[in-house]
């Protein structure tokens, strides 16, 4: 930051400066004006001077709680640094004492005037002497412009410059007295003693927007300051004092959020809230502030969350509406597992919605990466509650049942384990039937009360379908009926060649394929010869 930034900004922020020439320490138990004076302030000396300052009676018994004045001038001021906790992604850090830059790495410390620069897809944590977490987002540039600590360094005094970006921050989770955090934009300052929020700059640096998510903090601009409390925030322009507090939108429900993703992708609905105009999506590690490993804006509706570039593990997804300010509203936070490899396996063989007739099938699928071994469930419901088939174990990618499987419908799934033994998702099971074949037919008899068709009855819910027909091509049909016992009756059969065949319905309708037909004749009556022995006496008689 140049000096004539530092002066801008120590002029816009006038009204809260005057408190930075002392400092608030909150006496512990077992303090006293000495080993206070002799942790914070420049010499023993001093202690006199603090009991006057803040009028202490009895210096031997102050109680814990008490606030006390620490004027900078006394303190022992002394540099401290921030150090980097994790980076996704490539973060340049510029030094400002050589002006060499390189790229950031967890552990590396930085100093006061040092410069970060986020890239695109990039983000960082940082931390302070003081334990405050500064998460700073893609597409930012921050400037660590003063970076102080009095006695020991464990109350501190951080003044951040941010030229464009966003950032969120954790300020003073241990809520040390003292200790003081400041952000400032070219819009704005935000300054806080402990309190949860988040700072945005436009790329131009002519508006901020500030929302605060627990605590108090200070927004000053243009030479007015207005306080923000928790749940609420605030756009300020370059040249303005800042606008009126607005609330910030609730926290999103995330019913539909999955507990497990065992897929590249997962999606999700949140429950439409009344002046959202986006939600912006992350997902970092299971700690409540950490880097972002996916971080997106979206208009509504159902939500996408891409995954796919993340290792198995527990995960946090974290989601906040947008209002038409641009002010991001309360956070809604879930974890989830990511449990997405090995991959499902492909099935390939019987398809999805195969019809079969082989009672022992052959079962067949693809070789996920990563995997070692697997388990072959097959069973009669999608829910796979009672498998009629279950191996663990296997090594290849194919398994033929050692048993018929009756007629019905089934549903396999394998599952892939890697070779750790961790399994991965099931992926979704793939139906099958298999069909009833067409019930052995007896040969058609003849008798007193027709033509008389039978085969071997199957089960008991089964039917059958029974055709009779002039052609073997079944193209001019004679009888075609839906029956429930195993038996037709054809009553007064003309004669003729007919054509029979028969197939099995299961109980669900289901109909396998007809069996082979059978042909049978039906000849005339013998001819009735009584004409022929009266006829010489009618030719006598005509004669």
């Amino acid at each position: 930051m140049t000096s004539t930034s530092r002066l801008l900004l120590a002029f816009l922020l006038l009204p809260m400066t005057a408190l930075a020439e002392e400092w608030t320490y909150t006496v512990r138990p077992g303090d006293n004006p000495w080993n206070i004076t002799e942790r914070y302030l420049k010499g023993i000396g001093y202690w006199k001077p603090l009991v006057r300052l803040n009028k202490i009676s009895q210096p031997k018994r102050i109680p814990p709680g008490t606030k006390l004045r620490m004027p900078l001038r006394w303190s022992k001021v002394r540099a401290v640094e921030a150090q980097v906790v994790a980076v996704q992604g490539e973060v340049e850090v510029i030094r400002n004492k050589t002006g060499s830059s390189r790229l950031a790495e967890a552990g590396l410390r930085l100093n006061e005037d040092d410069q970060l620069e986020t890239g695109p897809e990039s983000n960082l944590l940082l931390e302070f002497a003081d334990g405050t977490q500064l998460l700073v987002s893609a597409e930012t540039t921050l400037s660590l412009g003063h970076l102080q600590g009095y006695g020991d360094g464990d109350v501190t005094d951080t003044r951040l410059h941010m030229d464009k970006g966003r950032s969120e921050t954790l300020a003073n989770p241990h809520k040390r007295s003292g200790t003081r955090f400041e952000i400032s934009t070219p819009s704005a300052i935000t300054a806080v003693r402990g309190t949860g929020f988040r700072v945005t700059s436009d790329t131009a640096g002519k508006q901020s927007r500030v929302e605060v998510t627990e605590g108090r903090v200070a927004v000053a601009g243009a030479g007015k300051s207005r306080s923000l409390r928790g749940g609420f925030g605030l756009v300020t322009k370059q040249g303005e004092p800042p606008q009126a507090p607005v609330k910030l939108l609730p926290a999103p429900n995330l019913k539909s959020m999955p507990d497990i993703v065992e897929e590249p992708s997962f999606t999700f609905k949140p429950d439409p809230l009344d002046g959202a105009a986006a939600y912006r999506v992350q997902v970092s590690g299971k700690k409540q502030l950490g880097t972002l490993l996916f971080d997106g804006r979206f208009p509504g509706g159902t939500i996408r969350v891409d995954v796919s570039n993340l290792p198995d593990g527990i995960y946090r997804v974290k989601v906040r509406a947008i209002d038409g300010k641009e002010l991001e509203g309360l956070e809604a936070s879930r974890a989830f597992e990511l449990n997405a490899r090995p991959a499902a396996p492909f099935l390939s063989a019987p398809a999805a919605g195969g019809m079969l007739l082989e009672s022992r099938p052959l079962f067949r699928w693809a070789r996920p990466e990563e995997s070692a071994s697997y388990h072959f469930q097959l069973a009669r419901d999608q829910q796979m509650s009672n498998p009629v088939l279950d191996e663990t174990g296997l090594t290849e990618e194919e398994l033929n049942p050692s048993f018929d499987l009756p007629p019905g419908q089934y549903y396999w799934q394998v599952t892939a384990y890697d070779g750790l033994g961790k399994a991965g998702p099931a992926g979704y099971p793939q139906p099958f039937r298999i069909l009833p074949k067409a019930p052995d037919a007896a040969p058609p008899v003849i008798d007193d009360a027709g033509l008389l068709f039978q085969w071997r009855p199957g089960a008991a819910d089964q039917r059958y379908g029974f055709q009779l027909a002039w052609d073997e091509e079944f193209s001019q049909i004679i009888v075609e009926n839906e029956i429930g016992e195993a038996r037709y009756q054809l009553a007064s059969p003309e004669p003729g060649i007919y054509y029979s065949r028969v197939k099995t319905i299961d109980g669900d309708g289901v109909s396998g394929p007809y069996g082979p037909y059978q042909r049978i004749e039906i000849k005339g009556p013998p001819p009735d010869l009584q004409w022929l022995v009266l006829s010489p006496f009618l030719l006598l008689l005509l004669l």
